[in-house]
């Protein structure tokens, strides 16, 4: 059986802000800086208004720029007298510490012309990794009402915390499950895949759970589960329904949270039904669903290799089908009308019948791969379209 569900302008330039005063001219461009998009966690600043503000002495009016941006960020602002120059002067840097904000230019403009740019510059992702910055977004389904449990909108602030790239392959899965079962782990299932390369299948929350904290000693680091909110004895064995007391959002490897997820899912995009800002309607060329023309032939499960399709704009494969990702959370249908959904890093309901799978897989069709589906089961049931990723809590700031 599938993942039961409850059944019911591209980041970059600014449009320009012009304004006349004396025949001078102060015009806003927003723009990226060119990393590759593996490595960037987050959507461009955005320079949303340029004003003349009186300053200083003899009511002399200079440059007032108001720019959005995620936190936790450098923004840098600079400046040119033409919109195609080789160099930019800076005017500041900054750690972004609350947004939207604004940057006063101190000095008049000399020339006719002002252009004013403001660059991101973000910490860089180690290789298969993408650091998901802090910031807050818009959570639940924005173009239409297709299951009650996607509404209503609401917005949440994520810390930032950092999302591996691919989803974890049997290959992986077999070098962490050999090293556990010699060192005191149990699982209830050996995990299966079509292929190596291909993500695991057939594992329960239960196992990755246990599965994680094994990866996380294996690597030397604290594993982020423990059988109770005592946190004394890490969870390696049997089928514990923790409560989010029993973990180390900051420790080693962990599942992501049902917001994490959705968040890591849009890219930064919002507005959008599938981990793409281009369009609201899905594409057999970026995802694997069912009646994918490449991988729904031959023996189940019909998955397709991580990483195969292309990312999102924070770099992660997979966001839509493929397989189903566990999540953290307990599901409830009426979560969302719940104010306790809204708190900064929310965790789910406190307790639950089912948990939280995401993104849908090769056994449904593309309504099950839009980024605001939930899909849920119960913690011990295990198919062949049910994987998982790793993220880990807690990235610290950029430096300016």
């Amino acid at each position: 059986m599938a993942a039961r569900t409850q059944r019911g302008p591209p980041t970059g330039l600014t449009d320009p802000y012009v304004l006349n005063m004396q025949y001078l001219r102060f015009i806003g461009l927003a723009s990226l800086l060119g990393f590759c998009a593996a490595a960037v966690a987050a959507p461009a600043p955005r320079i949303t208004r340029v004003i003349l503000s009186p300053r200083y002495v003899e009511n002399a009016r200079v440059p007032e720029l108001t720019i959005q941006s995620d936190l936790a960020i450098t923004n840098q602002v600079l400046y040119a007298s033409v919109p195609n120059a080789q160099v930019w002067t800076p005017l500041t840097n900054l750690l972004v510490t609350h947004s939207p904000y604004t940057v006063i230019d101190p000095q008049p403009a000399t020339a006719a012309a002002r252009f004013y740019r403001v660059l991101a510059q973000f910490p860089v992702s180690p290789p298969g990794v993408a650091i998901i910055t802090a910031g807050t977004f818009t959570m639940g389904n924005p173009t239409s009402a297709l299951y009650p449990d996607e509404l209503p909108l609401h917005d949440v602030h994520i810390s930032a915390f950092v999302a591996e790239v691919d989803l974890v392959t049997k290959t992986l899965w077999d070098d962490v499950y050999q090293w556990a079962i010699a060192h005191d782990y149990d699982f209830a299932n050996e995990g299966d895949s079509k292929e190596d390369d291909h993500p695991v299948v057939a594992v329960s929350w239960f196992d990755a759970l246990k599965w994680c904290n094994a990866r996380s000693e294996k690597e030397g680091l604290e594993p982020a589960y423990w059988t109770d909110a005592s946190q004394t004895e890490v969870f390696r064995s049997g089928q514990i329904n923790l409560d989010s007391a029993a973990v180390k959002w900051n420790a080693g490897y962990r599942l992501p949270t049902e917001a994490e997820w959705e968040k890591a899912a849009r890219g930064g995009a919002s507005g959008y039904n599938y981990p793409w800002h281009d369009s609201n309607q899905f594409f057999h060329t970026r995802a694997n669903v069912s009646q994918n023309p490449i991988f729904d032939t031959g023996f189940y499960p019909h998955t397709s290799p991580a990483g195969y399709f292309p990312p999102n704009d924070y770099g992660l494969h997979d966001m839509a089908g493929n397989v189903w990702e566990w999540c953290w959370d307990w599901y409830d249908a009426n979560w969302y009308n719940e104010p306790a959904a809204s708190d900064d890093d929310t965790r789910g309901p406190d307790w639950g019948e089912y948990r939280i799978l995401r993104g849908g897989s090769w056994n449904d069709d593309s309504t099950y791969a839009r980024c605001a589906t939930r899909g849920f089961d119960d913690p011990s049931a295990s198919f062949n379209a049910y994987g998982f990723r790793c993220v880990k809590g807690h990235v610290p700031a950029a430096k300016p």
